[in-house]
């Protein structure tokens, strides 16, 4: 019902148009994936949508809009699906990462681009998932999925290797993995709702 409620809305997709062409370019460039031949013989095709190689990502129409993805739709086939929608029903979220890890600053910008594509309208707040002295310094509270309820959400997005650890449970997101993992799982969403991956 989400989903076709989304869909029904012009402006809401277009919205999500939008905000999804400028995650794409910002995960593209983060990750610097090669696709250095951009001629007619590398387009791939996916349950009915054309992708075309641009500048290190893929450009496929929806709704005769370009929408970027740095991975195809074959690429992200075996990552678990996550509904973020059950975000918009709190009226806050702790966005628990380490003070200045890399993957906790990408994701945190990746989401608040990507959270209207599920109509989440809460107010994000910094945290950290352990105590620590740069958690102190910055007075970031401490947040885990303990801390999570019906009127709370938690993410708790921990740098790890490219192997990656998620779970969502109780309104409470848990990601441990790469950047490169954080972006597929995103653009896995992303697919899902525009309907190119079912």
């Amino acid at each position: 019902p989400l989903l076709l409620a989304l869909f029904m809305d012009r402006k809401k997709i277009s919205v999500i148009i939008i905000g999804l062409f400028f995650i794409s370019i910002m995960i593209g460039s983060a990750l610097n994936i090669s696709n250095s031949n951009n001629n007619e013989e590398d387009i791939r095709e996916f349950n009915g949508f054309e992708f075309k190689p641009i500048d290190n990502a893929w450009v496929t129409k929806v709704n005769n809009q370009d929408v970027i993805f740095s991975f195809l739709p074959s690429e992200v086939l075996d990552i678990e699906l996550v509904d973020f929608s059950q975000f918009s029903k709190v009226s806050k979220i702790y966005f628990s990462t380490s003070p200045g890890s890399s993957l906790g600053n990408f994701a945190r910008v990746k989401f608040n681009s990507f959270s209207s594509v599920y109509g989440i309208n809460s107010k994000v707040f910094p945290a950290c998932p352990a105590d620590s002295e740069l958690c102190k310094l910055n007075n970031y509270p401490v947040r885990n999925c303990d801390n999570a309820d019906e009127s709370t959400g938690v993410l708790v997005i921990l740098d790890g290797n490219n192997t990656s650890n998620i779970s969502l449970k109780d309104n409470c997101l848990y990601f441990e993995g790469s950047i490169e993992n954080i972006v597929k799982i995103l653009e896995r969403s992303a697919y899902n709702l525009l309907g190119i991956i079912p």
